[in-house]
């Protein structure tokens, strides 16, 4: 599971928000500050630290906002009849298999895949990739509103 302690702390250095350490292959801009390798002998926490204490001021106050996160099982699109037409013990079936992987959306973007564990009496997401965003090109000119380019 996903806390928002956690995946604050873990999408500002780099790391994927499972905390397994491995880096996201997508280099800092040029003069951004980037998360050092860590070593053996340095413990996560203190490497995100360490990030984080040079990132400029208004960017670490970025760190505090919340988002909206959520894992997506499987959807489906019911009419209005069928809705009020459910009650309990009523089995809505999805056109996904429970081997395909669960989606972590933060915010309406779709960021990771991973699948379900068990942790105690909870369940998790156990992330398995992380998706890079769709780039988006805009052509800017004279027309009075932006057109999104193919």
């Amino acid at each position: 599971m996903v806390s928002p302690a956690n995946s604050a702390a873990a999408s500002t250095a780099g790391m994927n928000p499972a905390g397994s350490g491995a880096r996201v292959a997508n280099p800092a801009p040029a003069g951004q500050p980037t998360v050092p390798n860590r070593s053996a002998s340095q413990p996560p926490s203190q490497d995100i630290g360490d990030a984080i204490a040079k990132l400029p001021p208004y960017v670490r106050s970025l760190l505090k906002v919340e988002v909206p996160v959520r894992v997506t099982l499987a959807a489906t699109k019911l009419s209005l009849q069928r809705i009020l037409d459910l009650s309990p013990g009523v089995i809505l079936q999805f056109n996904k298999s429970c081997d395909e992987p669960l989606t972590l959306e933060v915010g309406e973007q779709v960021v990771a895949l991973g699948e379900a564990v068990k942790v105690g009496d909870r369940f998790g997401l156990s992330i398995k990739s992380i998706l890079m965003p769709a780039e988006r090109f805009w052509v800017v000119g004279k027309q009075s509103t932006a057109v999104r380019a193919k």
